[in-house]
């Protein structure tokens, strides 16, 4: 250009047009890509400003910098959120590597009080990062007290991560007012749903059993087996969701865990080169009325008092002896069975010994670098015993590796399958 080059010429498109590609982080199978529109783009952009829709005196459109980043910018929840999100928005956002904030998950945070930046966004995992890999002298030394808005998504969103990253650094000027748990997914370009009624997530405490059977009994949070779901806020207006079986395609009803289907305009067109898999997973129907057609997110979850709640993965579903388990509720109480262990590290599947054997649970977890050459059977009985009380299944077979070593998508999701 500073040598007389031709002068950009602004492209005419129209929202049908392909913006570009997207593609899933591969958590459960290959990535595939999603065909996104313009008009996909724009119209989850506007769903994003809806839910981040601040409070009037807070500050994230009057900062100088607005914004602080480290996902990477080949992921939705990176691209999307980070820099089109930026844009679209009008606003200035300070972008991290993401090896950066892997090494040093403070460094993230001092961005953020460097910066006065007011709005922030990653999966729960990397929250929990900042809780367990920083010091109290550390935490001392950062104010975020501009953080207006912290979202949390991208993978199941833990309760107690919520509550452990609040009080770590309430010392530092945090407020749990800036959560924001959001559901979303590539096929829908970024956001489903995300905003709440309510100043501080919603918990809700679910019974394990009920859970198992598909169904929705809420009970007291010190009631055993409670387990506690984390509302990712309401729909926009642009979107419709529904709780459907998956089986029937049948809608459920208000006490009933089903599969999440979504329409509106963010839905993408399709997968790149899958028109197979672009019918089954973009054109459901509801089998009793026919309406759709509906994006199949494969998630499932209930909706209470409007607020989505997700409850896991139905391809991910383990089965043994005719009972249903969560794998990410397994995961969960294996990660806090034993300090040795690294939480959110963990890996559940199940394999069948012999093609007459039942299926069988094996777990792989990551040890922490501080326990790698002590002896870890105290570790792995731990395991055992806690698996067993909780939900009264034993495991076949229990592994520790060493950290970095479970299979991760790019966006830092568990690959289960890929443990096999």
């Amino acid at each position: 250009f500073g040598n007389g080059g031709a002068t950009w010429v602004p492209q005419d498109v129209e929202k049908d047009t392909i913006a570009l590609i997207q593609y899933t982080s591969g958590s459960t199978g290959v990535p595939k890509g999603c065909v996104l529109t313009h008009g996909n783009y724009v119209s989850n952009l506007e769903v994003m400003r809806w839910a981040l829709n601040p409070p009037d005196d807070a500050p994230v459109l009057n900062s100088p910098i607005s914004g602080v980043s480290w996902l990477p910018q080949y992921h939705d929840m990176g691209f999307v959120g980070g820099i089109l999100g930026t844009i679209y928005g009008g606003r200035t956002t300070v972008l991290m590597s993401p090896s950066a904030f892997l090494m040093r998950p403070i460094r993230w945070l001092q961005a953020i009080s460097r910066f006065g930046a007011t709005i922030t966004a990653a999966p729960s995992f990397a929250y929990e990062a900042c809780v367990k890999r920083t010091t109290a002298e550390q935490r001392a030394a950062l104010d975020l007290s501009s953080l207006s808005i912290a979202v949390i998504g991208a993978e199941p969103i833990s309760a107690e991560t919520l509550q452990s990253f609040a009080e770590a650094f309430a010392p530092a000027g945090f407020r749990p007012e800036a959560f924001i748990p959001a559901y979303g997914l590539a096929e829908a370009t970024l956001g489903v749903t995300g905003m709440s009624e309510s100043p501080v997530p919603v918990v809700r405490h679910i019974d394990r059993t009920a859970l198992s059977e598909e169904r929705v009994v809420e009970v007291a949070a010190d009631t055993a087996g409670a387990v506690p779901l984390v509302a990712c806020g309401a729909k926009a207006e642009s979107q419709q969701v529904l709780i459907v079986d998956p089986e029937t395609r049948l809608p459920c009803c208000a006490d009933e865990v089903g599969e999440i289907w979504a329409s509106g305009p963010s839905i993408a067109q399709g997968y790149w080169g899958r028109p197979e898999e672009t019918e089954r997973t973009f054109g459901a129907t509801l089998a009793d009325t026919g309406e759709g057609p509906f994006l199949r997110t494969g998630d499932l979850g209930f909706v209470c008092a409007g607020e989505l709640f997700v409850t896991g993965r139905w391809n991910d579903l383990i089965t043994i002896r005719d009972i249903k388990y969560y794998p990410n509720d397994i995961e969960d109480t294996v990660g806090g069975s034993d300090p040795a262990l690294m939480p959110g590290r963990t890996a559940v599947f199940t394999v069948k010994p012999n093609p007459r054997a039942d299926e069988q649970l094996v777990i792989v977890q990551e040890v922490n670098r501080a326990s790698l050459n002590s002896d870890l059977s105290g570790a792995v009985e731990a395991i055992r015993a806690a698996v067993l009380a909780t939900h009264n299944v034993s495991a076949h077979d229990v592994l520790l590796v060493e950290p970095m070593q479970v299979p991760t998508t790019t966006s830092g999701k568990i690959q289960r399958s890929a443990c096999r």
